[in-house]
């Protein structure tokens, strides 16, 4: 029995939160805004998140945080970057490591996640002070 409530509560939920984005998206559209004019200032407001997640050491919550971020803007490479150092700081280090390499699949440049890839591949205790941006 407390099986089948379980069950029927997470149905539950999944219905509410797919009715609650569909009517965001009616309300989006019946009054023409873009998602793109205000999701710039939440994804702001989501990675000042996760760093102070990040600086008080709860990595789960900023990973989170940084997945929310993730799903307004895929191609976010603070959010990953801070989602593999959360993952190594968890002692994810193959997570951590797949999240750093898409970071410079984003960003190339990015000279912060190159220093670290190069020391994880050379000498991985070297990686342990790693610095989060």
């Amino acid at each position: 029995m407390k099986k089948i409530l379980k069950v029927v509560s997470i149905v539950v939920i999944i219905i509410y939160l797919v009715d609650l984005r569909y009517s965001i998206y009616k309300i989006q559209n019946k009054l023409d805004i873009t998602p793109s004019a205000h999701s710039s200032k939440l994804v702001e407001q989501k990675q000042e998140k996760a760093f102070n997640y990040i600086q008080k050491k709860q990595y789960d919550t900023a990973i989170n945080e940084c997945r929310e971020i993730l799903i307004m803007d895929p191609n976010n490479a603070i959010a990953l970057e801070r989602m593999g150092s959360c993952y190594y700081q968890l002692g994810q280090k193959d997570k951590a490591l797949e999240t750093w390499e898409k970071v410079i699949k984003i960003d190339p440049a990015n000279e912060d996640v190159k220093k670290i890839l190069k020391s994880f591949s050379k000498t991985e205790p070297a990686v342990k002070g790693i610095k989060i941006k």
